[in-house]
């Protein structure tokens, strides 16, 4: 006669599967953390490439942060800008996969059929002051107003050119911006201790918060090409 599990034997399997599912998953959320990790760094590669062919393309000059929208009064963002000049073939690389959506409408988002650049909360911020033209950073550059050219910058493996977006109203997360006290990335997307950025020459790497949290220092170092005094 087959022999039937009692109860107390079927309590002592559950409890040995949970230990294990205890200690499992842990381990299978860093590897998916780890994996999408890895495919943001990409995305942010494929984006500074995207750059690198505007500005071989535009005379040495980057792309400004926003430009007027050709049907409207709207500004498009950087990303509108290298749609308009055909560079674009996949607007997913402009999602993280670790990004957490707040409040964003269908037509905000880079993955909807309704995608509107002008409105969209890109997940990878521009350096607006020091590249892209914007008047944000103090003191503000002499050609504040101007995407930057090419030339200008003599420090491109240690300057960064995109960040990991703040999801919020001020520029919907698509440049870094600066008012004195506050730079608009997400420090904390990935891990409590890095975050990932891709720099003018086109490498994307993994950072310490700590080198890139506001501070003049970290300022002047890291996202001002011209001057690393």
């Amino acid at each position: 006669m087959k022999k039937l599990f009692t109860l107390i034997e079927l309590l002592v399997v559950i409890a040995i599967i949970a230990i294990l599912a205890g200690m499992l998953l842990p381990a299978l959320n860093k590897a998916r953390e780890k994996s999408k990790n890895a495919k943001c760094l990409a995305n942010m590669k494929q984006i500074s490439l995207l750059m690198t062919l505007y500005v071989d393309d535009s005379n040495g000059f980057y792309a400004p942060w926003q430009q007027p929208k050709n049907d409207s009064a709207d500004y498009g963002n950087y990303q509108y800008t290298l749609n308009m000049a055909g560079y674009i073939q996949n607007k997913k690389i402009f999602i993280c996969p670790s990004f957490q959506t707040s409040g964003d409408s269908a037509n905000s988002r880079p993955d909807s059929e309704t995608y509107n650049m002008v409105l969209a909360r890109v997940h990878y911020a521009y350096n607006r002051g020091f590249i892209g033209g914007g008047q944000n950073y103090s003191p503000a550059r002499s050609d504040s107003g101007y995407a930057i050219h090419q030339s200008k910058c003599v420090y491109p493996s240690d300057t960064v050119i995109f960040g990991e977006g703040k999801n919020g109203t001020q520029g919907r997360g698509f440049f870094i911006w600066y008012n004195g006290s506050y730079l608009g990335l997400d420090l904390k997307r990935h891990s409590a201790k890095n975050s990932n950025v891709a720099w003018l020459d086109g490498h994307a790497s993994t950072i310490l918060n700590a080198e890139i949290e506001f501070t003049e220092d970290n300022l002047n170092k890291y996202f001002n090409p011209e001057k690393k005094d």
